[in-house]
C-alpha cells in the first residue's frame, strides 16, 4: 500500500457546483489510495476530479440511470460502492400508504424533475398505483428555494404525500416536513432521519448501514481489490419509522397491524 491518505468526502450540503469541483481537484491532487463519497453532487464532482483514484459511493442513487456506470454488477473504471435504490422500495411505501389511508384514492407524489432516478421510480409508483387502484399525481419540487412556496392541486387534505428519494430532499428535510406537516398533510418519506425530524412515516434503506458497508470496500481496496470489479451493492437493512406524536397532532389513527410492523415508534 502506499504511504496515501484514505479520505472522507461527505457531503451533507448542497454548495455551489462549482465549490465542489473545486473541492475535489484538491483532494484528487493529494496523495490519497481511497476517496469516500456520500451521494448526490459530490459523485460526478469526484469522477471529474480524478480517474485514477479509486472511489467509493456510500448512498448514490440509481448509478446506472445516473451514468456513473454500465453495469451494477461490473462498474469498470475506479467507482464502485453502494446505492440506496431498489427497484421495490416505492411501491413497498405506496402499499404502506394505502394499508395507513385505505379510503384515499390519491397519492401526491413529490419529486425532483431533475433526477433521473427519482424519475425511474415515480414509474415505478404509478404502476404500482394502477394495482392498487391509486392516481399518482405528480408533485414537482427542483430546489430548496421552492419549498416553502410549494403549491399543487394534488396536495389536497384527503391526499397522503408520496416523497421520492433525492438527495436535494433530504437535505432540507426540515423545511419539507415543515411545509406539508405544518398544513396538515400525511406523508411517507423515504429515509428514518425524516421521521426522527418529526415526519409523520418513513420507510427506506438505513443510511448508516451503507457507511459501514461502505468501510467493508475501502479494507478491500486498501487490500488490493480494483474497484472496477467489485459490484455496486444495494441496500439490505431498512427502516419503517412511525412518528406517533406526530400521527396525535394530525389526528391520524394508524392501524394497530401498521403500529406492530414498525421497526421504531417515536413516541
Amino acid at each position: 500500500m502506499s504511504k496515501g491518505r484514505t479520505l472522507l468526502w461527505s457531503l451533507g450540503w448542497q454548495p455551489g457546483t462549482s465549490h465542489a469541483f473545486r473541492s475535489l481537484q484538491q483532494l484528487a491532487a493529494l496523495p490519497a489510495d481511497v476517496i469516500v463519497v456520500d451521494g448526490g453532487i459530490a459523485v460526478p464532482a469526484v469522477m471529474a476530479a480524478t480517474k485514477s483514484i479509486p472511489v467509493v459511493m456510500a448512498t448514490a442513487g440509481d448509478p446506472v440511470a445516473l451514468g456513473y456506470v454500465q453495469s451494477l454488477s461490473r462498474p469498470g473504471g475506479n467507482i464502485t460502492g453502494f446505492s440506496l435504490i431498489s427497484g421495490e422500495l416505492n411501491q413497498k411505501r405506496l402499499d404502506l400508504l394505502r394499508a395507513a389511508f385505505p379510503e384515499a384514492d390519491q397519492v401526491a407524489v413529490l419529486i425532483n424533475p431533475q433526477n433521473p432516478t427519482a424519475q425511474a421510480g415515480l414509474a415505478l409508483v404509478k404502476e404500482a398505483g394502477e394495482r392498487l387502484g391509486i392516481r399518482a399525481a405528480l408533485v414537482e419540487l427542483s430546489s430548496p428555494e421552492g419549498i416553502a412556496g410549494l403549491r399543487s392541486e394534488a396536495l389536497r387534505p384527503d391526499a397522503p404525500v408520496l416523497v421520492v428519494p433525492d438527495a436535494m430532499f433530504w437535505n432540507s428535510r426540515h423545511a419539507i416536513i415543515t411545509r406539508l406537516e405544518g398544513s396538515g398533510l400525511t406523508a411517507l418519506y423515504p429515509e428514518r432521519e425524516y421521521a426522527d425530524e418529526g415526519g409523520l412515516m418513513a420507510y427506506g434503506p438505513n443510511v448508516p448501514d451503507n457507511f459501514r458497508r461502505a468501510a467493508g470496500y475501502v479494507d478491500r481496496i486498501l487490500k488490493g481489490a480494483s474497484p472496477g470489479t467489485l459490484p455496486i451493492q444495494q441496500p439490505s437493512r431498512f427502516d419503517f419509522v412511525i412518528n406517533m406524536r406526530t400521527a396525535r397532532r394530525l389526528g391520524v389513527a394508524l392501524p394497530q397491524s401498521m403500529l406492530s410492523s414498525a421497526d421504531d415508534i417515536i413516541d
